[in-house]
């Protein structure tokens, strides 16, 4: 399977992918990287052998059919030290392991061979979560990873060989998850949302948090280029929001979501605004459910909103779902002053929160390898 992508300056390049052949094989066990990577050479033996034509290993080569790297997927993109931590447990994620030829290695390379892995990972997989484990001390290829939308979600320690080293575990989600709660749904949002998106923003009866970022004025193209934008800051870990929508009809009641989200910092604040037919009864429902969700799947630490300070419907309904009313007041967007709350990760256990919404994706299969492997090494 062949992707095409334009490099900077123009120039049309392709990556072909396939699964893992003796020839391919052959030609990385000699490859052989310098320290401190060396870890990640392999052997030029039957065991090594066996694992990449194990049926979880793929081969990449660039458009002139010179190999440039491999990766790897399941069990063989997992590192032993994981396991009693339970970074393995579940079955929403698929593990990947990358593996750059080691002339490539720190000349800028990694970054568009991971985009173009996952290109393929997406296609054959359709995963809804993608994860791998790095050694802490690969800075490039921590880089390389974050740039492509993997985020940090813990540390550990393995033996690898006779040394113990520590690895940083990555998380990217692939797709936007619809949040399933009592009455609502809220899903993505859709180009045909544009207009409807555009009248929450001017005319909502219920304004918590920040405007949601980049929804300003009145252009529908404008709008249906922000809904895109939202989708791939997704990936990113960024300002990214939910059409709210009740469930016996898919028409947009409402839009919520992350304003200045930085999952390394462990804090966002939430944004929502909702129209008059959902204002009392489903606002505290879909503030829980994105709530929870920022807590238990972004490893946020935080969240924190406001609202206009004569607005005793709003702060009833935030002091619901266990926001706590911060010191002082903050300026709001407009003029008015407004009171500003937040909500800790400590009551996530709370049965109220734990049990918010029920994720939905899409199905997905992974190749399952045989053997533990090294982790990720591409830079």
């Amino acid at each position: 399977m062949v992707f095409y992508y334009t490099q900077k300056g123009g120039q049309r390049m392709a990556y072909r992918f396939g699964p893992m052949d003796l020839t391919h094989a052959k030609q990385i066990l000699d490859w052989t990287y310098d320290p401190p990577y060396h870890l990640y050479s392999l052997e030029a033996s039957e065991e090594d052998q066996a694992e990449l034509l194990n049926g979880a290993y793929y081969y990449a080569e660039s458009d002139s059919g010179e190999l440039t790297g491999f990766f790897c997927v399941g069990s063989s993109a997992r590192v032993p030290g994981g396991y009693p931590l339970g970074i393995y447990a579940g079955d929403d994620c698929l593990d990947i392991g990358f593996g750059l030829r080691p002339d490539y290695t720190g000349r800028g390379h990694g970054p568009e061979f991971i985009r173009q892995v996952m290109r393929y990972v997406d296609a054959e997989y359709r995963p809804t979560k993608l994860q791998l484990v790095v050694a802490s001390f690969n800075r490039r290829a921590i880089r390389a990873y974050e740039k492509a939308g993997f985020y940090p979600i813990g540390a550990f320690y393995s033996m690898i060989g006779d040394q113990m080293l520590e690895f940083v575990a990555m998380r990217r989600h692939q797709i936007q998850p619809v949040l399933e709660t009592g009455h609502l749904l809220l899903r993505p949002l859709r180009a045909s949302d544009a207009a409807a998106l555009l009248k929450l923003q001017a005319d909502a009866l219920m304004r918590i948090g920040p405007k949601a970022q980049g929804a300003h004025g009145d252009d529908e193209a404008a709008a249906i280029e922000q809904i895109s934008n939202w989708s791939s800051q997704f990936c990113a870990k960024r300002d990214f929001y939910w059409g709210i929508t009740v469930k016996s009809a898919d028409v947009l009641i409402g839009v919520i979501g992350y304003n200045g989200l930085q999952p390394e910092r462990e804090h966002a604040s939430i944004s929502c605004r909702l129209g008059g037919t959902g204002m009392n009864r489903f606002a505290a429902e879909a503030i829980r459910a994105v709530v929870c969700y920022g807590l238990a799947e972004l490893g946020l630490e935080t969240l924190g909103t406001y609202a206009a300070a004569d607005d005793l419907i709003v702060h009833a309904i935030l002091e619901s779902v266990s926001f706590a009313e911060a010191a002082g007041v903050v300026p709001a967007a407009s003029s008015d002053q407004a009171v500003h709350y937040s909500i800790t990760g400590e009551l996530l256990e709370r049965s109220v929160l734990a049990a918010a919404y029920t994720l939905r994706y899409g199905a997905f299969g992974a190749a399952a390898g045989q053997q533990p492997g090294r982790g990720s090494h591409e830079g």
